[in-house]
């Protein structure tokens, strides 16, 4: 005990505390991974999307070029 009579935590409760905190760390670097891959995933879906819309876009203009219209003057 110490001198406030708080008892000491015994080697066992050391090394389990021990263990715990690095289950925790280990926990907090899987999950920022895992956070940082969704982010990743994020991206790659908006510039798809955005390529999708161009593509449509230029579909569209060549469509409009066919009939004749200018698709930059609508």
């Amino acid at each position: 005990a110490t001198l406030e009579g708080e008892l000491l935590p015994t080697q066992q409760e050391k090394i389990q505390r021990e263990y715990e905190r690095r289950e925790i760390a280990e926990a907090l670097v899987i999950q920022e991974r895992q956070e940082k891959e969704i982010a990743q995933a994020l991206v790659i879906q908006e510039r798809a999307e955005k390529e999708q819309e161009r593509q449509k876009n230029e579909k569209l203009a060549a469509y409009l070029r066919s009939l004749g219209i200018n698709p930059d003057e609508i």
